[in-house]
């Protein structure tokens, strides 16, 4: 996915007469949703072509929170005593 925003940000930079650094930046930021709004496209085209570097952004983000998420997961199952948890439950309850 970093691949395809990198790609895409450079098609960009070539529609749009950037810096390649400058749309590299861009791109990464677009894809992140920071969005500094510093450098922007002005062309149709590239227009378009960011939304496809935020919505790449957003499915990668996605996968990282999931990854992230079952690490966690996986992690308390293996380091975690069920009986601890039971006993607190039950506490609270």
């Amino acid at each position: 996915l970093s691949l395809t925003v990198t790609f895409l940000g450079q098609v960009v930079a070539r529609l749009e007469r950037w810096d390649k650094f400058d749309a590299l930046y861009w791109s990464f930021i677009t894809a992140t949703t920071v969005g500094y709004g510093d450098i922007r496209p002005l062309k149709r085209s590239s227009k378009i072509i960011s939304i496809f570097i935020a919505f790449t952004g957003i499915m990668f983000t996605g996968i990282v929170v999931a990854i992230t998420v079952e690490s966690t997961r996986v992690a308390f199952e293996q380091h975690v005593d069920q009986t601890v948890i039971d006993e607190l439950e039950e506490q609270f309850q």
